[in-house]
């Protein structure tokens, strides 16, 4: 079980929050079940359901390897095992808990929290989150999603063979069973666990990474800046202090496992999570990092079908927030290559030379031809932006202007010319 998590970063901006004042039934792309969905203003996702006589909301916790039920409402002692029937969530008759005391994390206003589902039910199911639609909603199916109409609807998958599944046999050294996206900051890659229990109380979107990926971040040259300390709580209710980093002047990318980006965002923050008695990123010896609620509310809509060992996302559905390089005292270059297959690197440095040098290294490593497309100078104050096409994948357009919102108009402007269709804005950011 792995640890859950409350971190403050006072510095960082706020992200967008959403509300779930009612439901409506609205389109599904795996088939199944719908299930009306409420997230907290820190956005965590939680449904209506009852289980052995216990009304409640559940919270959907994809980063716990193990579902579980409030210790004081079933009157059970912390840590039993308790197995209960008439389940009220989809496709399920009867759940088995673990008996654990809540309160860490709030749960929505208008009820109680009575349980936690954890990926020990989420790995027997294909489960889609539709956070983009009003008000949100989960679709639960017992079946696999059908790969050929997620890809026609825009949607790239990322295996998940090793980290996340219905076949315990089959996982590899991260062990928790908790589905993974891949993570990319300059020339690093590392797996970071999806994990929708993993809240902060300024909602801020920061990413917990271990001691092997703070080392490996260095050895890489990526700079990190002192931010501070935080305050984190683990499902025991023990307390710890972090040290908290801010990556200075390099974006953070969302990745297949062959390293292809997927969404782009700013320079992240960093808290480096600690070995502790609920599992988690601080007890694994390999670089690994952990996403928690906030960033998943920008996907809009994901999937996570453990029957296929596949999370898919899509960038069209995305809200991917524009960045301004912060941590930096100066502007810095930023290069933007592109390779063959449509995949683009974007990498900052002190020097012109340095950032290319570093993008086609980053670029190339697959064994693709790479191409510079966006050079920016430090010397002078510049803008960029990037807009894929919804139809074409491969096909990207991009701009440069003096300031960010025409960089991103031209690049959407571009884009929708060249292809004559919908195109979509998935990076814009300036040099400082």
């Amino acid at each position: 079980m792995r640890a859950l998590l409350r971190v403050s970063l006072a510095a960082a901006a706020l992200l967008a929050q959403l509300a779930a004042p009612s439901w409506a039934k609205n389109e599904t792309f795996c088939g199944g079940t719908e299930v009306p969905l409420t997230v907290t203003p820190l956005h965590s996702p939680y449904v209506r359901g009852s289980v052995g006589g216990e009304a409640g909301y559940f919270q959907i916790d994809t980063g716990s390897s193990i579902s579980t039920v409030d210790a004081r409402i079933f009157r059970r002692p912390v840590g039993a095992a308790i197995l209960l029937d008439r389940f009220a969530f989809p496709t399920f008759e009867r759940g088995r808990f673990i008996a654990l005391t809540f309160g860490a994390v709030p749960a929505p206003s208008d009820g109680r929290q009575i349980g936690q589902i954890g990926t020990d039910m989420l790995t027997r199911r294909a489960i889609e989150f539709r956070y983009e639609a009003t008000p949100p909603y989960l679709v639960i199916s017992d079946r696999p999603c059908s790969a050929a109409q997620l890809q026609a609807a825009g949607f790239v998958s990322i295996a998940q063979r090793g980290y996340f599944g219905h076949d315990r046999s089959r996982l590899g050294n991260v062990i928790d069973n908790t589905p993974v996206v891949f993570m990319r900051i300059g020339g690093v890659t590392v797996p970071a666990w999806i994990d929708s229990g993993f809240v902060e109380s300024t909602s801020t979107g920061l990413v917990q990474a271990n001691e092997p990926m703070i080392d490996a971040l260095r050895k890489a040259g990526v700079g990190l800046s002192p931010a501070g300390e935080g305050k984190v709580t683990n499902c025991h209710g023990e307390n710890f202090t972090v040290k908290l980093w801010r990556v200075v002047g390099v974006p953070m990318q969302i990745a297949t496992e062959e390293g292809h980006p997927i969404l782009t965002y700013g320079a992240p923050g960093l808290a480096v999570a600690p070995r502790n008695s609920c599992s988690g990123p601080g007890n694994i010896d390999v670089p690994v990092a952990r996403i928690g609620a906030a960033y998943l509310n920008l996907w809009g809509t994901f999937v996570l079908d453990a029957l296929s060992e596949r999370v898919w996302l899509s960038p069209r559905r995305a809200r991917a927030p524009g960045l301004v390089l912060a941590g930096a005292a100066r502007r810095r270059a930023m290069v933007i290559a592109e390779g063959q297959n449509g995949t683009v690197t974007i990498t900052t440095a002190d020097t012109l030379g340095e950032a290319k040098t570093r993008a086609l290294a980053n670029c190339t490593k697959g064994g693709m031809a790479c191409t510079v497309k966006i050079s920016l100078d430090p010397a002078k104050a510049s803008c960029a932006a990037m807009a894929r096409s919804e139809q074409e994948t491969t096909k990207i357009t991009l701009a440069t202007r003096s300031a960010l919102e025409d960089a991103k108009k031209a690049a959407l402007d571009q884009c929708t010319l060249a292809t004559h269709g919908e195109c979509t804005v998935q990076f814009s950011g300036c040099n400082g």
